[in-house]
């Protein structure tokens, strides 16, 4: 019974194990004491380094910020502010197929001049001036230097109607004997070349900027030996009717007596026929 008590007693002792001094034994019993600090320590100082890296990042981010609005509102001249359009409740959208080889849907805009291409283009462009509300001047940071029409609203347009004028000049100035527009004056040549690169300039930022991803795919051709590219492809496109509505609800008629006075030169059209133009 005895040997019994002492095997649930006693552990055996490795032989492997050398004796310690006292002093040994007093250290490892320290080390053992001290750990548990040093470890909570180690673990207070990784969480207080993530709260300064957080609060550092935080402060850098803010002042990113900071600098760059102050930079679009230092010169609204040259936009860079996202502001909801007023136009953006209007729009609405439509899945349509597109066909670039439909032929008469391009000559109706830019096949050989004639009244019926004017007239399509009048339609087309008849309602891009608009009026804006004083309210979204102000959003804008633009008021100080925008052109007020009598009723206190602010001459506009929306941006793809200067797209489509940009369309319309280069097609103009592919036919200099039809159209005057495009036959510049003696000494306004330069100014002529350099508002068709402007268009051109701008069309490309444009198609760019909104960078059409559709997957167009390629097919072989009956008479030619390399593949040609299938013009024909589904697109999410806004409908048209929906910019419209919007344009129409907002037309200004700016050709009207007393709506463009120019604050040095005086009224720009009377009549409806320009009288200070330059």
């Amino acid at each position: 019974m005895s040997s019994a008590m002492e095997q649930r007693c006693y552990s055996p002792v490795s032989f492997n194990e050398e004796p310690k001094t006292s002093l040994e034994s007093e250290n490892a019993q320290l080390i053992s004491i001290n750990t548990a600090p040093t470890a909570r320590r180690q673990r207070l100082r990784t969480i207080w380094l993530s709260i300064c890296a957080a609060v550092l990042l935080s402060s850098y981010t803010a002042l990113v910020v900071l600098l760059a609005r102050r930079t679009v509102v230092e010169d609204p001249t040259h936009g860079g502010r996202i502001i909801k359009s007023l136009a953006a409740d209007y729009v609405q959208h439509e899945i349509r197929e597109i066909d670039y080889l439909d032929w008469n849907q391009s000559a109706a805009f830019f096949g050989k001049p004639s009244k019926t291409v004017d007239s399509n283009w009048h339609e087309l462009v008849k309602y891009h001036n608009i009026g804006l509300p004083d309210s979204y001047m102000q959003e804008l940071g633009r008021e100080y230097q925008g052109v007020q029409f009598p009723d206190g609203r602010y001459f506009g347009s929306l941006m793809v109607y200067h797209h489509l004028h940009c369309l319309k000049h280069i097609y103009h100035a592919l036919y200099p004997e039809y159209y005057a527009d495009a036959r510049p004056a003696a000494g306004q040549e330069d100014e002529f070349q350099k508002h068709t690169e402007h268009c051109l300039g701008a069309l490309k930022a444009y198609v760019m900027c909104k960078a059409d991803i559709t997957i167009e795919t390629m097919l072989w051709s009956p008479k030619h030996s390399l593949p040609l590219h299938n013009v024909t492809s589904t697109h999410q496109c806004v409908r048209w009717d929906s910019i419209l509505d919007y344009a129409k609800a907002n037309n200004e008629d700016v050709f009207a007596d007393g709506m463009l006075v120019h604050p040095t030169y005086g009224a720009v059209f009377k009549d409806r026929k320009p009288v200070n133009v330059f």
